[in-house]
């Protein structure tokens, strides 16, 4: 994920619905990754569904996240 998108020039999704842990380097990345795309005004769109760990971690951690899938 550090290449897709890790200059912040190009609009990313990620999908985190398989994600069973976050940890605090997972953490930090999609921190750091969020503040490329904001800096360089691009959208990034991290997805978690209600109730995922990935979901409980980052409104936790207080990262901005979709929890309604975006192709529906």
């Amino acid at each position: 994920m550090d290449c897709a998108g890790s200059t912040g020039t190009r609009s990313l999704t990620v999908d985190l619905t398989g994600v069973t842990h976050l940890a605090s380097a997972g953490v930090a990345l999609l921190h750091a990754l969020s503040a490329r795309h904001r800096d360089n005004g691009t959208e990034l769109t991290l997805y978690a569904p209600v109730g995922t760990p990935a979901d409980l971690i980052m409104t936790l951690a207080g990262i901005g996240h979709r929890t309604a899938r975006w192709d529906r």
